[in-house]
């Protein structure tokens, strides 16, 4: 079903992925307000981890490692269409 979204003032990306969205809803909507939970999500957790002393100012490189319980394979496709480059070390985690 096709929703009308001329009748939608407000749109909140309740997931964190849902931000991925944001142009392609911009290309149907130009009038629509989006709050992004991202944004709310990554602030809250700059701020929990200042107050626990778990801000990292090294000038490292970031490690990256990503666990998924589904396809790696998959997975790693996704990631590089979604990010615009490739992603690696993609394990599987098993879940008992």
């Amino acid at each position: 079903d096709n929703i009308d979204l001329s009748i939608i003032d407000i749109l909140i990306l309740g997931c964190t992925h849902y931000p991925l969205l944001k142009p392609a809803i911009k290309t149907i909507t130009k009038d629509l307000t989006l709050i992004d939970s991202a944004d709310s999500v990554a602030n809250e957790t700059n701020k929990i981890l200042k107050k626990n002393y778990l801000i990292n100012d090294s000038n490292n490189e970031a490690q990256q490692k990503f666990y998924v319980t589904d396809s790696a394979l998959n997975f790693t496709n996704v990631a590089k269409r979604f990010l615009g480059s490739p992603i690696k070390d993609v394990k599987t985690a098993r879940i008992s």
